[in-house]
């Protein structure tokens, strides 16, 4: 409850409680039988009495309560943002020497901000040169290298390991290295490096083995090697020459992916629901459909997904698929998205693209903006694709509502402006996905100062916003 609701309610109590009073003095100070005249007197004085406790009340809201819940707004939104002008000019004169207190609380967190970037630049410029001659050596090399976490999360790749693997979903930061590779010989290796029991038995170099690969393709001679101590390893690098098959283009660029803060977490992963959100793998997704309704057949026509790591948009990993969806699409739904009958008539069907799908999500939490809505759509067909999608969902309409319960305007729309966020591709699901994983960045950054920290922490806080069937029970 809003500050301003509590103050209506203490002024409604003390209204009817001084009425109360008024009326049992005025009948304990009678004494004999009650005249007419008597009777009119109190219920002059009872209409008096209130009515100077409703002018009180009035007079309160206009100037007092009122002023406070626009207090209360532009508060949060100096907080949360940077104001063009101060807070004190900007609210009821009654308020100033509070709003003059925030505005100089807002002041020195901006000053104590531009200190914290100004050392992150120095520590960051040092860091780039590092990552500058890192790249320098994995750009031009023909073999394919792969940094694993030591439970097997990917954590850097180069072009020639996706030339050499392909293009399939299984190779991306954050995914297991044992989608793409024979598990059980890469954890035998990883072992060898790690036993404590035998370091005369340790390898002192990269030791070198033959490995299988999932997608069936040929099989890679690979050399790992620990990070750091073998004892202790940090992670693993895995590399490989491309097979006498496989010819690599030398005369495109080649780039380099990577997210060493995955090395950084938690090995023991234990429940998802206990991880923080900013050291999550989601899948930010949408969908664009024939109309509103899937159970009177309306059908998907377009997903597109775009995946954030560690906070970070991946904008080398997404997915994006047109779908043909057997039915004619309205033209009401064209001038919404664009997508006519001719577009799709080439499309995978629906079950095969949510099978594609699937495979892209593989783990990760899934996002939607208005989830629910998407995800009906999705599960009243996984079906067809032979998939289930039986990840956690958190819906970024309602973690904003729970982080912001006095904006009045929770659409992704004005999230977007909010967070001043440029509108690119609005009503494309390719384009809204990637709208909504800018928009899932920031509400991470305000859910920790909220004290939602891991994803429980956010499905609890969004679920006092759905009906209980609807409601996520996390294991």
């Amino acid at each position: 409850m809003t500050a301003p609701q509590k103050l209506r309610l203490r002024f409604a109590a003390a209204g009817i409680a001084g009425v109360a009073i008024v009326i049992a003095a005025l009948v304990s100070s009678h004494r004999g039988a009650w005249s007419g005249e008597d009777l009119t007197h109190l219920l002059m004085t009872t209409i008096g009495v209130a009515a100077v406790f409703f002018y009180v009340w009035w007079a309160a809201e206009q100037r007092v309560v009122r002023p406070l819940g626009e207090l209360e707004r532009e508060a949060w939104r100096a907080v949360l943002g940077t104001p063009a002008e101060p807070l004190a000019d900007r609210v009821d004169p009654l308020f100033a020497s509070v709003a003059r207190s925030i505005d100089a609380l807002v002041a020195q967190r901006a000053r104590e901000e531009d200190e914290t970037a100004r050392s992150l630049a120095a520590l960051t410029g040092r860091l780039d040169t590092e990552k500058r001659r890192l790249e320098a050596v994995l750009r031009d090399l023909t073999e394919g290298v792969i940094v694993c976490a030591p439970d097997g999360r990917t954590v850097l790749f180069n072009t020639a390991a996706q030339r050499i693997l392909g293009r399939g979903p299984g190779l991306g930061l954050g995914r297991s290295v044992f989608e793409l590779l024979d598990e059980t010989p890469l954890r035998s290796a990883f072992a060898t490096f790690a036993n404590p029991s035998d370091a005369a038995a340790r390898p002192r170099g990269p030791l070198g083995l033959a490995v299988v690969r999932r997608d069936a393709g040929p099989p890679l001679e690979i050399r790992i090697a620990p990070i750091g101590e073998a004892s202790a390893a940090a992670g693993f690098v895995i590399t490989f020459a491309p097979p006498a098959t496989v010819q690599l283009d030398d005369r495109n660029p080649r780039a380099i992916f990577y997210d060493f803060d995955l090395l950084q977490q938690d090995r023991a992963l234990g429940p998802l629901a206990d991880r923080p959100l900013d050291s999550l793998a989601f899948v930010v997704f949408d969908t664009e459909t024939t109309g509103l309704d899937p159970d009177s057949g309306d059908q998907i026509i377009q997903i597109g997904a775009v995946r954030v790591l560690n906070g970070r948009i991946l904008d080398d990993e997404t997915f994006d698929t047109l779908v043909n969806p057997g039915r004619r699409i309205s033209a009401r739904s064209t001038r919404f998205h664009g997508i006519t009958d001719d577009d799709v008539a080439s499309a995978p069907p629906v079950g095969m693209a949510l099978a594609r799908f699937h495979a892209f999500a593989g783990e990760a939490v899934l996002v939607g903006h208005n989830a629910a809505f998407d995800m009906r759509f999705v599960r009243i067909r996984e079906a067809d694709g032979g998939v289930e999608f039986d990840q956690p969902v958190l819906d970024t309409l309602f973690l904003s509502m729970a982080l912001d319960p006095l904006d009045p305007d929770h659409s992704l729309d004005a999230l977007a402006r909010r967070f001043d966020i440029a509108l690119d591709a609005r009503h494309n699901a390719l384009g809204d996905a990637h709208i909504t994983a800018l928009v899932l960045v920031r509400l991470i950054a305000r859910a920790r100062e909220a004290g939602v920290v891991t994803l429980a922490d956010a499905v609890a806080a969004t679920n006092r916003f759905l009906p209980p069937p609807d409601r996520q029970k996390l294991a």
